[in-house]
């Protein structure tokens, strides 16, 4: 799946919106399929606080979540996903995935996710060079 998820500044009801329709567009997947998902999730990983979000995010999360990236993990927590990227050393050049407008500020907010049958595929999602947008494209 692909998901393009509302701004941090949208209203609560665009992000309830997207989320319920990514639930349910996941649930629709049967438990035993691969599902990954790549989004644009406009939300960072956050580094893994306690054990209680130990299979969401790994110990190479990174940023300071903000709404967007609260609604990400318990999104991912409800539907047994993984983050991929937060499982993998990099340096930061290969992490960023946004960079603003000041060329100074950089995020990764653009993520690929995983139920358990995806795990033995999982990628090494690395962003390539900078396009004409604000992103990098993953690869």
């Amino acid at each position: 799946m692909v998901a393009y998820a509302p701004t941090e500044p949208s209203g609560d009801s665009d992000k309830d919106n997207f989320f319920n329709q990514l639930s349910a567009a996941t649930q629709s997947v049967p438990p035993h399929d691969i599902l990954t998902i790549h989004g644009d999730f406009n939300a960072v990983s956050g580094s893994r606080i306690s054990d209680c979000d130990s299979g969401v995010v790994g110990p190479y999360g990174s940023g300071i979540p903000n709404d967007n990236s609260n609604r990400l993990l318990t999104y991912c927590g409800m539907h047994d996903l993984t983050i991929l990227g937060s499982w993998l050393r990099r340096l930061n050049i290969h992490r960023w995935t946004w960079m603003s407008h000041d060329g100074v500020t950089k995020k990764e907010i653009d993520h690929v996710s995983s139920n358990p049958a995806g795990h033995t595929t999982m990628l090494k999602p690395r962003p390539t060079q900078t396009t004409s947008s604000l992103h990098q494209i993953f690869v």
